[in-house]
Formats: structure tokens, sequence, C-alpha cells
């Protein structure tokens, strides 16, 4: 694995940051509280996933101001690109991994494959060079080494060294080259003590030596008769055997005359599958077609032209334009209501108005005055008043120099803008009925303006009453003028002005009349021509040309039913067609399903369903006849027996009682044999017990046998030391021996080539190259670290070739000095060679100029 870039969304310190990496060997510089470790704890998290509160003994990288949590970590394996994206999540994450060069997402569980079975713990081991245990170190042997290797490759690795070093200690219990406590050792001891007491005492065994030649002798016969009785029962077996077999093969005889050569390709159990397909594509097709006829007939009788099909058909472009116009329509019917309506209420009230009003002599209702004249009538009446109480009172007391000031009456502006206001009212649905508002507001406004003005009402000089009449007949005169201009004749003059907003009201309901009158017409008059553009449907529809929204109503309930009976006629005729096409479709299917079945049974020269099925009845016992006779011939091969070509039951059964014959004597001489050897071994039993010669030799014989049977002991358990040892090192492809001798050349190189080897027993030593050997704990803790940073490197490329991780070493030089840190870098760059490096480091020299530095300052 090469790691290519990390993108960290969120951890520790680090937000919405790539760090790119682009050497194999990559020096990571930043100074103390940079963010090394959170990287490195990135990448471990990234790898093997994140930690919680129990595992994280250095506490959890959540970010304090970003939400996010997590990253992506991109890198190559085996020449692919690919990208690995963990989030926030449970269980160590949510992670997805894409294949970047086909832009895929791949199964999670592919990166678990990856970089199995290395986990967080394995990789620190392997992987990882930071703290430094000392003390752990110093316990570290040959075997504590190869158990933290196999951990790796090895499922229960513990258990297996641990029964290892139980067989080791239980061997090395047995015997020692130089041990004198050990069993075997002490029991040879015994031996030779026991051979020389012999040597002394072999002149009392003569007639021992006599009846062990003849125990040889019976021992020879007896073995000679049991090797002929082994052979003549290996021979009865086999005989017996065959006859077991004889059935089989008179079965197997009986097949030979049924060969391969008569079976038919066509009739197998594929044919018959194409068969059975045929016939029940024949038998569903042919139900479908019954049921699509049976459809059709049914729909060919619901379907009925109606008379209003027909006619809606024959004059759809009328309708259609017509129907376009309805909403149109509707809404003049709705409004010639409107008008209707208004037009009686305009009466009712106009009736009202006319009975309330005074009539003239001609008996009619006056004229109203215009809103100017208002004032203007207003000032004669009041001048005509003021007349008249001059003439009454004949006084020039009120003669003065000065004119009396009078405000003007607002009576007349009051009255002038409430008939406005009235007209407006009653003629507000008529156009920019909004004027008469504002211009009612505008007299209101002049009057009182004007009325606040005094008034100077000029007093002459003292007149005579001559000329007061003349002024009283002037006015009256204007007065006559206007009773006759206006309709006002036998109406008394104090009502004029009090009549007048009722004329205006009356006028303006007049004028509304007319308005109205008018329009009404004209709309009446377009919809009585819609009405008469569907005279050519007058059997179809009845209008009542009083109910104006009836008969919309009534055109629309028409053509939605003409619409709905066109929508069910085509629908029917639409599923009819689809109905004749799966017909014809499921026609068409059948007849080729026949066709297909005809050509089929043609070509297996057959002319029947009967033929076919008696055809491959007889090609399946045909079959099954060939398996049989397979079957025995495989029986008859693993029995390995040679079974003649001709064989005669009777001839068997006679040779096999002739060999059980011979058996029976082999056995009865057999135990004859067994007679005598035991009466020999007794006597020399008695032998043995009556001198101390034969005691000596039978006690050497049973420590011979007690020897034996440790040496035995020790052997297995030595093999299976052995056997352990060898299981663990192919599990783990020999990695032992490839990692020991890595380190060795890792730790000459960091240590200036002063040391030539590293030895492990109980414990790890070194051998410099003087010949003189330390012990770890000898070593200064700068060698100690270089030996223990060379077997990182070596574990680490010793399974680089199953689990190429990268390396990360945190300021694992601090201890060295300069000669020491150049020996460790040259290591380094031959490990990149094999393996990614990530060289984290709070201090740059000038020996790492050389090499590739991400400076975390700058981010």
């Amino acid at each position: 694995m090469n790691i290519k870039s990390l993108t960290i969304y969120g951890y520790g310190k680090w937000i919405d940051q790539r760090i790119p990496i682009d050497h194999k060997l990559q020096v990571i510089y930043g100074p103390n509280e940079a963010g090394k470790s959170t990287i490195i704890d990135f990448i471990e998290s990234m790898l093997f996933g994140f930690q919680n509160k129990k595992q994280a003994v250095h506490g959890q990288y959540r970010p304090r101001t970003s939400k996010a949590y997590g990253g992506e970590l991109r890198f190559s394996e085996a020449g692919h690109n690919y990208k690995l994206v963990r989030t926030d999540g449970p269980k160590g994450g949510d992670v997805k991994l894409f294949d970047v060069d086909h832009d895929t997402e791949l199964p999670a569980n592919t990166f678990l494959e990856m970089i199995s079975p290395i986990d967080r713990q394995s990789y620190n081991q392997l992987f990882y060079f930071g703290d430094f245990d000392e003390k752990q170190f110093y316990k570290t042997d040959e075997m504590s080494l190869a158990i933290q290797i196999q951990r790796i490759g090895v499922t229960d690795a513990d258990k297996w060294v641990g029964l290892q070093r139980a067989l080791t200690k239980t061997a090395d219990n047995l015997y020692k080259p130089r041990g004198r406590t050990k069993l075997i050792n002490v029991k040879l001891r015994k031996y030779h003590e026991l051979s020389a007491k012999i040597t002394n005492a072999q002149k009392a065994y003569p007639e021992y030596l006599d009846r062990q030649a003849e125990l040889d002798r019976a021992l020879t016969n007896f073995n000679s008769y049991q090797a002929e009785l082994s052979a003549a029962q290996q021979q009865l077996d086999k005989d017996r055997h065959l006859m077991s077999f004889l059935p089989l093969v008179q079965e197997r005889a009986a097949l030979d005359q049924v060969t391969t050569q008569d079976l038919k390709a066509a009739f197998t159990d594929a044919d018959q599958a194409e068969f059975n397909r045929l016939n029940l594509v024949i038998k569903s097709t042919r139900a479908q077609v019954g049921e699509n006829q049976v459809k059709i007939s049914v729909l060919k009788e619901e379907i009925t032209d109606s008379p209003a099909r027909k006619f809606y058909e024959s004059n759809r472009q009328t309708i259609e334009r017509l129907t376009a116009q309805l909403p149109h329509q509707r809404d003049l019917a709705a409004h010639i209501v409107f008008l209707t309506d208004q037009r009686q209420a305009n009466q009712v009230k106009m009736n009202d108005l006319q009975l309330r009003l005074p009539k003239n002599a001609s008996g009619t209702v006056p004229k109203p005055f215009p809103n100017s004249g208002v004032a203007t009538v207003n000032d004669l009446l009041r001048q005509e008043a003021t007349l008249f109480d001059q003439l009454g009172t004949k006084t020039n007391s009120r003669q003065t120099r000065h004119r009396p000031v009078v405000k003007q009456s607002r009576i007349g502006y009051y009255v002038g803008a409430g008939i406005v206001a009235i007209g407006t009212v009653l003629l507000h649905q008529l156009p920019f009925s909004w004027v008469g508002y504002l211009l009612a507001i505008g007299i209101l406004i002049w009057g009182l303006d004007q009325s606040d003005k005094p008034a100077i009402v000029p007093i002459m000089p003292q007149v005579d009453d001559q000329e007061l009449k003349q002024q009283l007949t002037t006015i009256q005169s204007k007065l006559a003028t206007i009773r006759s201009k206006y309709a006002l004749t036998g109406i008394d003059q104090s009502k004029w002005i009090p009549i007048q907003a009722q004329l205006q009201q009356l006028q303006a309901l007049q004028t509304s009349e007319e308005d109205i009158a008018s329009q009404l017409g004209a709309e009446q008059r377009q919809y009585d021509q819609f009405i008469d553009d569907w005279r050519f449907a007058q059997d179809w529809v009845q209008f009542d040309r009083t109910n104006y929204l009836e008969n919309i109503d009534e055109l629309e309930r028409t053509i939605t039913d003409w619409q709905q009976q066109v929508a069910d006629y085509q629908a029917k005729q639409k599923n009819l067609t689809i109905y004749q096409q799966l017909e014809d479709q499921a026609a068409k299917k059948l007849e080729e399903a026949n066709q297909q079945k005809t050509a089929f049974l043609q070509s297996r020269h057959v002319k029947s369903d009967d033929d076919f099925i008696a055809g491959i009845n007889q090609q399946k016992q045909l079959r099954e006849k060939l398996r049989r006779k397979n079957e025995l011939s495989q029986q008859l091969k693993d029995s390995k027996l040679l079974i003649p070509s001709e064989i005669d039951k009777s001839q068997l059964t006679n040779k096999i009682d002739h060999e059980d014959k011979q058996v029976s004597q082999l056995q009865k001489q057999l135990s004859a044999l067994s007679e005598k050897k035991a009466e020999l071994k007794i006597q020399i039993a008695n032998l043995v017990k009556s001198g101390t010669y034969f005691d000596l030799r039978q006690e050497l014989a049973n420590l011979e046998t007690d020897i034996l049977e440790d040496v035995h002991r020790l052997i297995a358990l030595r093999l299976a030391d052995k056997w352990i040892q060898n299981v663990l090192n192919i599990a783990t492809r020999g990695r032992v021996p490839k990692i020991l001798k890595l380190a060795k050349r890792y730790f000459a190189i960091l240590t200036g080539q002063r040391y030539q080897d590293i030895l492990f027993e109980n414990e790890i030593s070194v051998l410099r190259n003087d010949d003189v050997e330390f012990a770890i704990n000898e070593l200064s803790k700068g060698t100690l670290e270089q030996l223990y940073l060379a077997l990182v490197f070596s574990m680490a490329i010793g399974f680089s070739d199953q689990y190429p991780l990268p390396i990360m070493i945190d300021d694992g030089f601090v201890n060295f000095d300069k000669k020491r840190r150049q020996a460790a870098f040259e290591v380094l760059k031959e490990v990149s060679d094999q393996t990614q490096v990530l060289y984290f480091t709070a201090n740059l020299e000038e020996n790492t100029n050389e090499f590739d530095v991400i400076d975390l300052s700058q981010f």
C-alpha cells in the first residue's frame, strides 16, 4: 500500500485539510503541537477504524469547531488507485472504498480483505517505531519474537508455541547430553553397570544357551508356519471375495451386449423437457386464444352506436367551437340576470321617489336644479324674504355708512354635495362612477372654504318703498322663470330646495335605467345569437329564453353526455382492437408452436406424442442399463480382483473348501508350536531364576526395554517439537528466518558494521566483530534502540510481500547522534524500496535535505 494523499474532513486540530504524499520515503516536519501525532492517529484510524472512549488511551480526536469527523485516504495497491472514505459511525465508522481508475464503488469488506489479519495492535508492533519500552525488550527471545511474528499468520499461535515449549521441557527432563539427573541418563549408567556384572557371570549359562537355541528354532518354525498360514488365509479371503463378486460378474456379463451405440441423441432428458415445454406452450396458447375470443364476443355485443354519438361526431367542429364559448356565455348570462335584477330594483326606487315627491300643477314631478343653480335659487329666495321684511318694517334705523358683515350660508354647498353623492351611489355599477365621489368631496370642501369668508351685503342708503318693490319685482320675475323652466308651478317655494336631493336621485335613477336598458339589450342580443347558433341541435336541446343560466347548464349536461358516449364508444373500440390483436398474436403463436412440435417429432422420425414417449422410455431403460454396467465395472475395478475371463462357480467352491482345510491344518501346527514355545520359555525362566547370571541378563533386558521406550518417547517429543516448528514456519511462509536475517543486516548497517550477528537463546544477545558477545541489558540505550529499529524494519519488510503497509516513524532517532542518524536514514532509503516509509520529526537536519519534506507549519 502506497499512500498518495490525506484529506481530513475533521480530526483533532485538522479541519478541511488535504496533505499530498508524493514519495515512498516522505519526511513530515512540524514543531511541537503542529499536529504530527494527530496525523499518525488519523492514518491508523482510517486503516483500522475510529477508537471509542475506552480504546483511545490518549483521547479521541473529535474536532471542537466542526461536526465533520473522518476523511479520505487515497492509496495505490498492486498497480490500482483507490480512495478510502471513513466517516463518523458505529463500529469504527462508516467505510466506503472506491476504485479511482474505474470510478466505481467497491464493497466495504474489500478493504478489510486487503489488510486482514493486520489490526491496530499488530500494526503498531510491526510497522510503527516511536515509544521504546526497554524493560519489555529485555524480555524478548527468539521464541517471543516468533510468537509476535506468527501471531499475524497463525490462529492461536500462542497456544501452539506454548505446546512447543511444553514438549521441549518434557524432552529435556528425559535426556540431555550432559545431564546427570535426567531419566534416560540415569538408566544408561545403570545399563553399563549391569553389563559389567554380566561379563563376570558368563560361565553359568551353557544350558540356558541350549534352551535358548531350541527356542529360537521353534520361533523360526513358528514364523515359517505363520507366514504360510497368512498366505493361505490371504488366498482364501481372495477367493471368498471373488465368490461374493460372482453375481456382479455375471450381471456385468449379461450387460455386455448393451453399448452406447444403441443410444439415440434425440431422446434425452433435455429433449423430453423441450417436448413438455412445447405441449405446455400449445396448451396455454390455445387457452389464451379461447379467452380472447370470448372477450371479443362480449365486447362486440356491448358496443352500440347511439344516435347521440353519431350526431356529436357529425357536428363535432361546431359543437367544440360553441363549447369553447360556454364559459363566456355563462358569465354573460349571469350578468344579464344581474342587470335585470338591478333594473327592477331601480324601478321600485323610482316609483317610491315619485310617490313621495310633490307634483306640479300638471301632476308631474318637477325637474331638478343643476348643481350650480341650487345656490342661485337659494340666494334669490333669501333676497325675496329680505325685501318682504324691509317693506314690512319701513324703518331707516339700519342705515349706516358701513356694510354689515354676513357669513355666507353653507346649506347650498351641503345640498349640492349630497345630490352628487346620492347619484354616484345609485350609479355605482357604471364605469368611472368613482368620479362622482371625488366631485361630491370637492363641492363640500369648496362650500366650507367659501362659507368661512364674510359676505359684504351692501346696504343702500335709505330708499323708498317704490324702489324696494321694484327690486322685489325683479327677483320674483327671476323666480317665475325658474318655476316655469323646472316645472315648479303649484309647488310651494319653501319646498324647492329640500326636494332637490330627491329630484337629483330620481334623475340619477332614470339615467341609470337608460344605461342598463342599453347594456342589457346589447348583451341579450349577443346571448340570443349564441342560443340561435345551437338551432341545429334543437332535437337534442330545448331552451327557455327567460332562464339564461339554466340554458347554459342544460347545454353543459348535454355536451358532457355526448362526450361520455363518444369516450365509452372509443374505449370499447380500442379494447376490441387490443383483444383482436392479442387473439391474432396468440393464434400466430399457437401456429408457430404446432409447427415447432411437428418439426420436433419429424426430426425424431415419430408421428405422435405416444411414439415419442415410447422412444423416451426405451432410451431411459438403455441409459439405466449403461449406468448399471458402468457401476458394476467400477465396483469390479475398485475390488482390485483379477477376474478370469471364464469362471466356474463349482470349481471356485471346491477350491475354497480345499484352502479352508489347509488353513485349519496350519492353525493346528501353529498351536502345537505355540505350546512347545511356551514350555521352552518356562524352562528358560526356571534357568534364569536358578542363577545370578540369568537374573542379571533378565534385568538387563528389562532395562533395555525401558530405555528403548524412553528413547521412543524422547524421539516422539523431539519430532512433535520439530513438526510444530515446521508448521508454524510454513504458516508464516518462513518469515522468522527471513526476518532474523534482515534484522542482522540492518543492525550491521545501523551500527556501522561494528556488530556481525544477533543471537537468540533465552534472551537476545549481539556479537561484536571481535567475537565479544553482549547481552541486550549491557548495550547502551542508543545501540539498544538501533537493535529494536532493525527488528521493526525487518518484520515490516518480512510482511511486505503479503501486507505492504507503510512504516511510520515518530521521531524515532531522538537519542541518535549524527552518525547514527545518518546510518538510520541509509536503512530508511533501502527499506523504502520495499514499502512506503513516513518519517515524522520535529527536527530538520542537513541529512534530510535530500528527501521530500512536508512542512506542516505551511498548512
